[in-house]
């Protein structure tokens, strides 16, 4: 997943993220409010708080950036996978700035690339498929995904089918029982 966003965290516990360097016009800012059904995403002018650095991060900083490959939170409750079902066709293609150049070998996907969630305890899955038919370079979905362990959710932002407008998600996992 690519980092399209910056995690904060301020002294109380509440998070926060923003996008786009702070100061500038194409900064926006929002804070992360759990609800029941799970968060809603509220704008603030701006963020104040420290950076949640990569080591202090639920999950680990190369999680789901794989094309196909499986990482899990530091907490061990969350499991996030990638992999792709489906067949390729290599074809010669033009290289070059104007196409002139020695041809390239290139890949052609078709076939499903699938971004997955499983609450390890009770192994729930959210799953989020994406059908690609001759699609050029096969890559890791894009967007972001932010684990809170504290609010028990996970925020999947700007996912999306190719060539379409990116959505955002959020994800509850099961309430953990007191033991």
């Amino acid at each position: 997943m690519i980092e399209d966003h910056v995690l904060r965290r301020d002294g109380t516990g509440r998070y926060f993220v923003s996008t786009g360097v702070e100061g500038l016009p194409s900064a926006a800012a929002w804070e992360v409010l759990p609800n029941e059904e799970c968060a809603i995403l509220r704008s603030v002018p701006s963020v104040k708080a420290p950076v949640v650095p990569a080591k202090d991060r639920s999950l680990p900083p190369s999680c789901a950036t794989e094309l196909e490959g499986v990482c899990t939170s530091r907490d061990g409750r969350l499991r996030v996978f990638t992999y792709f079902e489906g067949t390729y066709k290599a074809r010669k293609v033009r290289s070059g700035f104007y196409g002139g150049e020695d041809p390239l070998e290139d890949k052609f996907y078709s076939g499903r690339r699938i971004l997955g969630f499983e609450d390890v305890a009770s192994g729930k899955r959210a799953l989020f498929v994406e059908r690609l038919k001759r699609s050029r370079g096969y890559s890791a979905p894009s967007g972001r995904i932010s684990y809170l362990p504290e609010a028990g959710i996970v925020l999947v932002l700007g996912i999306g089918p190719e060539k379409k407008p990116p959505v955002s998600y959020c994800i509850r996992l099961p309430a953990r029982e007191n033991k």
